[in-house]
């Protein structure tokens, strides 16, 4: 089990709140942009929020059957940590004053949510972004003249613009 999580100390409840605000932002662009899963986010109720904090908000993964897995959160903590563990920053005006903290996380439940949002009984087709492999080259009767020698020019050419590509210049049928 893998997670990523980051902590701030702000010197306003506004930065605080918009730096909770921003982390939810990157991780719905990871999930939408990178893995290409669907996400709800939004405020966590009272009951669902962290312990301790002001608000709590969330991105959950909406799987193929409607159902949501909860895949990231952001708290706006206010001061309540920095009061219990005495953080303190020197303000403006010369006077220590406690600091307003935000916690932010996701974990490799995203891996789950990718396989249960591009995989099936078959397998996993992972979006074009994440995938180790994005096109897969496989020549009809390479044993003709030039077929081969073409593919792997079309292989060079994808190599080029960045794609990642294999060759199947095996001698087994087409796609084996």
């Amino acid at each position: 089990f893998l997670w990523q999580e980051g902590h701030t100390v702000q010197a306003s409840a506004l930065d605080a709140k918009n730096d909770a605000f921003k982390m939810l932002e990157i991780y719905k662009k990871v999930c939408r942009e990178l893995l290409a899963i669907p996400m709800l986010s939004g405020k966590k109720s009272d009951r669902e929020k962290f312990a301790g904090a002001n608000s709590t908000y969330g991105i959950e993964a909406v799987m193929k059957d409607g159902k949501c897995l909860q895949s990231g959160t952001t708290h706006d903590l206010g001061q309540n940590f920095a009061k219990a563990a005495g953080i303190k920053f020197l303000n403006k005006n010369g006077e220590w004053e406690y600091g307003y903290s935000t916690s932010w996380g996701t974990s490799t439940r995203l891996i789950g949510a990718l396989i249960m949002t591009h995989g099936d009984e078959r397998g996993i087709k992972l979006p074009p972004r994440v995938a180790p492999i994005q096109v897969i080259i496989i020549p009809v009767a390479q044993h003709k003249d030039g077929v081969l020698e073409n593919a792997n020019k079309i292989k060079e050419r994808l190599l080029g613009a960045n794609i990642r590509v294999e060759l199947d210049d095996t001698d087994s049928s087409a796609g084996w």
